[in-house]
């Protein structure tokens, strides 16, 4: 069957048996080494076309037709230990010159594009989108929690309330419409309020401690000169959440045990690590939502190339992603032709000489 015009999931050159047997075993999310040498006899196993004459028919991906050459962006190294399928996945968020603004992670109004998710790359500052969303993520953590009824009450707010603020667009209330069933689901009640704030490219965190009444400024990169400044735009936030809340409060019929959060002490903590290069920022702050929660202290480093490809597969591979499911089977579609590059990948995470 020409795969032009036939099942837009075949692969030319790639017969019917060999596709089920790249199938049954990428399947498989532990890798063993057992496993792992299954699939790597499997795969020699396979008489397919190379790599460069495969052509991969993507409904959503129409500008991806023909891959000449495959340039993963992101390398693999052996201290990341991904299963083959993460290592699959890996590769279809960060392979160059496939269509950046194909939307990888849903979850109601937020969203993420591969373009997003590409800021994640080694010494690149972290976009908007992506901290937002791993805030969301974060509090569907909490949630689920709840669910098994483990203690955790945090609030986990998104980046574009600074925005909206200093762009006189956003007010109290039109916050609260917007992130009454997201964002501010598990506001009520709360210990912790994490708001990612940013100055220029630099990115920090306030943390609001509700029971010690203290506002924590989170910098990992403070400098004499602009301390001041972010103390300033913290103490104009918890203005602003304080009226969000009050809001929250009187939703809720309950607005004599309103917190005073504007009058919260802004105090800087002891044991902030300081970041080595200037594109870090973004992803101490999702080091220290992610963490520091559970930890009661910020030293959670260090921060590498290993946790931001842990980011990007915790959002993409995450529960909570809509697309998880159209994404996996695309992952697979394209990983099925780039076999041989994945295995070797997979052969240098185990130590293993794979030729």
């Amino acid at each position: 069957m020409d795969p032009k015009i036939g099942d837009k999931r075949l692969a030319k050159g790639i017969d019917a048996e060999s596709r089920a047997k790249m199938t049954k075993y990428s399947s498989q999310r532990k890798c063993g080494s057992r496993n792992l040498t299954k699939r790597r006899l499997e795969f020699r196993d396979v008489n397919a076309t190379p790599i460069s004459e495969v052509v991969i028919i993507d409904d959503d991906e129409p500008d991806v037709a023909t891959i000449s050459e495959v340039v993963m962006k992101f390398p693999i190294t052996s201290n990341m230990h991904l299963t083959l399928e993460e290592v699959g996945l890996a590769y279809y968020m960060f392979v160059e010159d496939l269509a950046t603004e194909k939307i990888l992670v849903k979850n109601g109004s937020q969203s993420c594009t591969r373009s997003s998710l590409l800021s994640l790359l080694p010494n690149e500052y972290l976009e908007d989108e992506v901290i937002s969303m791993y805030a969301w993520y974060l509090n569907l953590s909490v949630m689920y929690d709840k669910q098994r009824r483990i203690e955790s009450k945090s609030c986990f707010l998104p980046t574009d309330i600074q925005a909206g603020l200093e762009k006189y667009v956003y007010t109290a209330d039109s916050v609260f419409n917007d992130y009454r069933f997201s964002y501010l689901r598990n506001a009520y009640g709360c210990n912790k309020i994490y708001l990612p704030l940013k100055d220029g490219k630099h990115w920090y965190l306030a943390v609001v401690m509700m029971e010690l009444e203290e506002v924590h400024l989170v910098d990992s990169a403070p400098r004499a000169n602009n301390n001041e400044f972010r103390a300033k735009t913290v103490r104009h936030m918890m203005n602003f959440l304080y009226d969000l809340f009050r809001r929250l409060y009187f939703e809720l019929g309950t607005t004599k045990d309103l917190p005073n959060i504007r009058g919260f002490q802004v105090i800087s903590p002891d044991g902030v690590p300081t970041q080595e290069n200037k594109f870090d920022g973004g992803m101490w702050v999702c080091l220290w939502m992610r963490f520091s929660d559970n930890l009661a202290r910020y030293d959670v480093g260090p921060c590498g190339d290993v946790d931001r490809m842990r980011l990007a597969l915790d959002l993409v591979g995450g529960p909570q992603n809509a697309k998880l499911e159209k994404v996996n089977r695309h992952a697979h579609e394209h990983s099925t032709a780039w076999k041989n590059m994945i295995l070797k990948d997979m052969a240098v995470m185990r130590g293993d000489a794979y030729f």
